[in-house]
């Protein structure tokens, strides 16, 4: 398993939110990997591009998610992307991003 991870990136599958822009909306990440997740990230743009916040995501090992909830709240959602980089112990990362 150790030796496939370190030649195997991870995978972030998706996002189930419930992210409507508001301050204190959970982005929840579904994320996996052969071995061991390092950390997941999420970072929100506006329609503009203009970085909105960024942080680390909590780990739900119950549920085998990950969640960032968001502080601040953005006016306008349309056009807002949220992307998400899950990062394994060997140091491989992968993105995801959704655009609203």
């Amino acid at each position: 398993m150790l030796i496939k991870s370190l030649l195997t990136e991870p995978n972030p599958s998706g996002h189930a939110s419930g992210y409507r822009s508001i301050a204190g909306d959970p982005i929840i990440v579904l994320a996996g990997e052969d071995f061991q997740l390092a950390g997941v990230t999420v970072k929100i743009t506006d329609a503009d591009g203009i970085l909105v916040e960024q942080g680390a995501c909590m780990p739900n090992l119950t549920a085998g998610t990950y969640v960032f909830t968001s502080t601040v709240a953005v006016s306008n959602v349309a056009g807002t992307t949220i992307t998400a980089k899950a990062t394994d112990t060997p140091g491989h990362t992968a993105e995801l991003s959704v655009t609203l």
